[in-house]
């Protein structure tokens, strides 16, 4: 992953792994405890949060390519 993360919405983490963005809400809400956050500040989760999301969760395959 040599790119910058930019923020992103949930609606748009969601697209990068293909699934609905309550699916993302939920495998966020059950990483929570890793994670350390549940909802973004605002719209956007920070590059940092996202990093720490697809630590947890892995990075989606569309980010790869």
């Amino acid at each position: 992953m040599t790119e910058k993360i930019q923020p992103m919405t949930l609606k748009q983490l969601a697209e990068l792994y293909n699934i609905d963005k309550r699916t993302m809400f939920r495998w966020i809400e059950t990483a929570q405890s890793d994670l350390g956050f549940l909802r973004p500040n605002g719209r956007l989760y920070t590059p940092a949060q996202i990093r720490k999301i697809f630590d947890a969760i892995g990075t989606p395959e569309l980010y790869n390519s």
